[in-house]
């Protein structure tokens, strides 16, 4: 992972160390009401999704640590400095955690770690059954109910398939967006784009953050 000298002042270390713990969980808000029913999302043509990256993305390169996966950080979006998280066994995992100026969004890399139900699944390429356990677990670890906010897909990628969904807590309209990428080797990534409330930022629309996903997702190389 690419990571800019002195990027985090003291005075973002309380912020870094609470989202955080956001991040493991993925949950974020508090609950209220019924949760809404799933949702099937627009499906942005890729070639379209690739025209717009320059303007969404920067040069900015994200690597996993065996080089399988190059993905790109959001344009004027900035790298957290994870190796003091990365001392915490729960966070061993993570490869990349980049947030917007605002505080409104984080975007994270990390690799799953996989019980023998899910690498089955895998290798077998059941990839939305892949996704229904990557969710059960997330559900299990949280401490809020989380909800399905849209239908588990599969965006193509070549010959490849991304499962991807959405999740959210009841009574919250901002979703939780996660993609599962299955490396040649058959180790499982996680790409992540959730929503903060540390400040009283206007938050990027739903709109905007399906396109900036998406986008990332179009331009991911493995």
């Amino acid at each position: 992972m690419l990571v800019r000298k002195n990027l985090i002042s003291k005075k973002n270390l309380w912020i870094v160390t609470v989202f955080f713990s956001l991040i493991v969980l993925q949950s974020c808000i508090i609950v209220k009401e019924k949760a809404p029913p799933p949702q099937t999302e627009q499906r942005i043509e890729m070639s379209k999704l690739r025209a717009e990256a320059t303007s969404l993305l920067s040069n900015d390169m994200i690597v996993t640590p065996d080089s399988e996966i190059v993905t790109y950080k959001p344009k004027d979006w900035f790298f957290i400095n994870t190796k003091e998280l990365k001392k915490n066994e729960s966070s061993s995992e993570i490869v990349s955690v980049a947030a917007n100026k605002d505080y409104t969004m984080a975007f994270l890399v990390s690799k799953v770690q996989m019980p023998m139900a899910m690498t089955k699944l895998m290798e077998n390429d059941e990839m939305i059954d892949v996704a229904r356990l990557h969710f059960e677990q997330k559900k299990e670890k949280a401490t809020e109910q989380l909800f399905i906010a849209s239908d588990i897909d599969l965006m193509p990628y070549g010959q490849k398939e991304i499962p991807i969904y959405a999740f959210t807590s009841m009574g919250n309209t901002q979703k939780v967006r996660i993609a599962l990428l299955k490396t040649t080797t058959n180790k499982l990534y996680e790409f992540a784009l959730i929503p903060l409330d540390f400040t009283s930022a206007t938050p990027l629309t739903d709109k905007e953050t399906l396109q900036l996903f998406q986008t990332i997702l179009a331009t991911t190389l493995f």
